[in-house]
Parts: structure tokens; sequence; C-alpha cells
């Protein structure tokens, strides 16, 4: 759901960003609170009223003790929403080391933008960024012709 979320903002769609979480279906405690954390961070991005409201709620998340490296990577996207690149980027190596593929376009990704040309991204980028690296000469896979 963050995902779906995430590219109704990205194209300027907020008030279905804040919708797509009517449609999640959480079935653990973490989840449900995950779902209720976006659900209050894509508000906030549209009434800053709730804004620190929406970060507490982000960092009580962080604390718990079964967050998973996937549920990691959806708070590093709520952080960015809420302009809180630093705390994105104190999870982003964790989250990396945990699950390499998703940070193998971090070079390229949009939901990345407010942190490229920090020195800490950039050594992620140049650790886990494959997708727009240019792939080695000799390493393709031969053809079957």
């Amino acid at each position: 759901m963050v995902v779906l979320a995430e590219t109704d903002a990205l194209l300027h769609h907020g008030d279905y960003a804040v919708k797509a979480f009517d449609l999640a279906q959480p079935d653990t405690e973490l989840a449900k609170a995950l779902v209720a954390a976006a659900r209050l961070t894509y508000r906030a991005a549209e009434n800053p009223a709730l804004r620190r409201q929406a970060v507490a709620a982000v960092d009580a998340l962080r604390e718990r003790p079964d967050l998973d490296p996937g549920s990691a990577s959806d708070l590093i996207q709520l952080y960015l929403v809420l302009g809180e690149g630093s705390e994105a980027l104190n999870l982003l190596p964790t989250t990396c080391a945990a699950q390499p593929v998703n940070c193998s376009d971090l070079n390229v990704n949009p939901e990345f933008l407010p942190l490229r040309g920090q020195p800490r991204f950039e050594e992620l980028v140049k650790r886990y960024d494959t997708i727009s690296k240019p792939v080695p000469a000799g390493s393709a896979a031969p053809s079957s012709a």
C-alpha cells in the first residue's frame, strides 16, 4: 500500500494516496500500525498541521521490536514524505544490507531525490545501486543463437 500511495503522491494525487490505505487489510499488529501511520503521513502531506503527529507515529513504529526489513523500507518512504531525510538516511544502510535488491535503484528512484548528493547516500549508491550501473563487458548471458 505504501508504494501505491507513494506513486499517487508523486503524481500529485494526494487524496488518492490517503485513500490507498482504505484498501489495506492488515493482518498483524505491526501492519495495522504501519497502515495507520502511513495514512496519517499522507494526510499530513496535504495538511501540515498533522505533520508532528505523523512524525511521532512513524518514530514509534521505528522502535517496535517486531519491525522487519520490509516494514523498515516503508518507514524510509514515510520519513521522506514527511521531509525527514536524515531519519530516512539513518534507516537506509540497515535496510539495504538486509534487502540489497530494494536498494538496487537508489540512483534512479524518484523517492530518493531528497537524499541525492549527500555523502552517506552516495556511498550507498556506490555499494548497492545496480540498475543505473553499466553491465561490465563479457557479463551478459550467452545468446542461444
